[in-house]
């Protein structure tokens, strides 16, 4: 079954403990605030929290609307890299132990040669355990396999 996923973003008026509810459910949708009536640090509060928008009223339509663009813009590239991320994970959760630890020789720059004499290895079981890790990584380039192993260790942040 395949989920199509809608850009959306929830509009409310100031709430914070619907916010805090929302985080701890993992929402991933964009907040944007709105109120009559805010505390500088209800605003600041509601921000560091994930807001994506604060706006106080009474606001310009247009202003709204450009909020709930910006919002669903970074809302969808944020998709975009948790699935590449999630992506990459499967693709290195496909390796053997040892082809991890060629893998962390590899992304240090180091030659199949070197790699073979710090694991103890010919340099020719090296080059076959990396061609390996090509095909199970799916990666086409040394560059896009480094960048994978270094990837492994970042997820994307909601508000990055």
């Amino acid at each position: 079954m395949i989920l199509a996923v809608i850009p959306g973003c929830v509009i409310l008026d100031l709430c914070l403990a619907v916010q805090a509810a929302l985080n701890q459910r993992q929402c991933h949708l964009p907040l944007i605030f709105l109120t009559g009536h805010a505390a500088v640090h209800n605003a600041v509060d509601a921000m560091r929290a994930g807001a994506a928008e604060f706006l106080e009223k009474p606001f310009d339509n247009d202003d709204l609307q450009q909020s709930v663009a910006a919002a669903t813009s970074a809302q969808a590239l944020l998709r975009q890299a948790r699935d590449t991320h999630t992506e990459v994970q499967l693709r290195l959760s496909k390796l053997a132990p040892r082809e991890r630890e060629v893998l962390t020789h590899i992304a240090k720059g180091l030659t199949n040669k070197e790699a073979a004499r710090a694991l103890g290895t010919s340099h020719r079981t090296v080059e076959i355990q990396r061609n390996r890790i090509m095909e199970k990584t799916q990666a086409s380039s040394l560059a896009e396999l480094v960048r994978m192993s270094l990837q492994k260790t970042t997820e994307p942040k909601r508000n990055a």
